[in-house]
């Protein structure tokens, strides 16, 4: 018998919800700050790495360390 949570996981696959159709970039222009202080490719890598922190499987998912050193934090 599947859970809520296992199915959930099945049909995400380990991918974050908002992954899809740059949903989360049109989100983040959405501020007015964020379209004035950031560029494209500023909102971009916001975006993946957000994107990284929400992965739902914890077995796709980075740890703390790994998104520590994500290049988001050097950038």
């Amino acid at each position: 018998m599947e859970t809520c949570s296992s199915s959930l996981m099945g049909r995400l696959r380990g991918r974050c919800p908002l992954e899809t159709s740059g949903s989360l970039e049109r989100w983040l222009t959405g501020f007015d700050w964020v379209s004035k202080e950031m560029d494209a490719r500023d909102v971009a890598a916001t975006a993946r790495f957000l994107r990284r922190c929400c992965t739902i499987d914890p077995h796709h998912r980075p740890t703390a360390s790994e998104l520590l050193r994500d290049d988001w934090f050097r950038s």
